[in-house]
């Protein structure tokens, strides 16, 4: 399935007064066989049964597990997608979370170096093909399998309809294995890191030859892998806007927003909210304008001509009613 770009109008995010405080996406623990036999454990955050909702296969990085994204997979969600994170076999514990995957092959004798992971990512993409059949699958790595991700699409067409490379590098043996892959990489790619590694991907990133690819370098120091998105990081909003203008290309007109809100409140003694406070990204060069309603049709600027810099803006509102909502556009 090839990817479908978008062309939806920048509008969005609603927010109704007694939800003011969203509940974190669930996700259900559940176990697939890849290719030999060996039973991966994946995490799946899945938002509904829309057949058409892209999916995205998160892969870890270097001895961790499917517990790199648990802060990510969530976000990923309100943006509209479903996600299933694996374990590989090549991997052990990050989060709190154990690899389950990597214990079981340690068990069984099987190796668990990197490439030894290839069948496990190939099986997790094949089953997410199944699963979503109608629907863009799109691969994303982080580290190690950042690399691998675009080895795989560049040697079997049609693998995975998009890609996003957290701090690949050609980590293995021979030196240019991921380079001599990446000529048949067709599908839109998106590849960042540390602002420091950069030289590790750009041969790698030049060879690949889709139309669609995008590459992002922090001005600050950044970090290795998709633990650059994590929260704890000054600088990780400014990953989070370059990944969610990549990922607009599957964002459908009627699904998902455009413009992710955080929202939080303050409440009385009596439990009556009393105060919203709004945080969403924030483009650089973009204007935002925030608006209420107490009716969904009558809509009233609250604010306007908000200049966007890249990172997060913050409004706080006090409450307007029982029946209040909220949305952020683009001017």
């Amino acid at each position: 399935m090839s990817a479908k770009p978008s062309s939806r109008p920048l509008l969005l995010a609603l927010v109704l007064l007694a939800l003011a405080v969203p509940p974190a996406s669930a996700f259900e623990t559940i176990t697939f066989p890849s290719s030999d036999g060996l039973e991966i454990t994946a995490d799946r955050y899945l938002l509904d049964d829309d057949p058409q909702r892209p999916c995205i296969v998160l892969f870890h990085q270097s001895r961790w597990s499917r517990g790199e994204y648990r802060e990510t997979a969530p976000r990923l969600n309100k943006l509209g997608f479903n996600c299933l994170a694996i374990d590989q076999r090549s991997g052990n514990t990050i989060n709190g979370v154990v690899n389950e995957t990597a214990q079981r092959a340690a068990d069984a004798g099987l190796g668990t170096e990197w490439l030894d992971a290839i069948p496990d990512m190939e099986s997790a993409i094949a089953w997410a093909r199944e699963h979503h059949p109608q629907a863009p699958v799109i691969g994303w790595g982080s580290s190690y399998s950042s690399s691998l991700i675009i080895k795989l699409a560049g040697e079997q067409d049609d693998l995975v309809d998009g890609i996003l490379s957290f701090s690949p590098g050609e980590y293995f043996s021979p030196s240019n294995l991921i380079r001599t892959a990446a000529p048949g990489v067709k599908v839109p790619v998106f590849v960042t890191s540390a602002r420091s590694e950069q030289n590790r991907w750009r041969e790698i990133f030049n060879a690949i030859e889709s139309p669609d690819k995008v590459s992002f370098i922090p001005g600050s120091a950044g970090n290795h892998g998709s633990r650059s998105l994590w929260s704890q990081f000054s600088d990780s909003d400014s990953y989070w806007t370059a990944v969610e203008e990549f990922l607009v290309r599957w964002m459908d007109d009627n699904s998902f927003p455009v413009i992710p809100l955080e929202v939080s409140a303050t409440r009385l003694p009596s439990g009556v909210i009393d105060q919203l406070t709004l945080s969403f990204p924030a483009k650089s060069g973009k204007s935002y304008r925030i608006e209420g309603s107490r009716n969904l049709q009558d809509w009233e600027a609250l604010e306007s001509g908000i200049h966007g810099n890249g990172a997060h803006v913050e409004r706080s509102f006090t409450a307007g009613g029982a029946a209040w909502f909220l949305r952020v556009s683009e001017e």
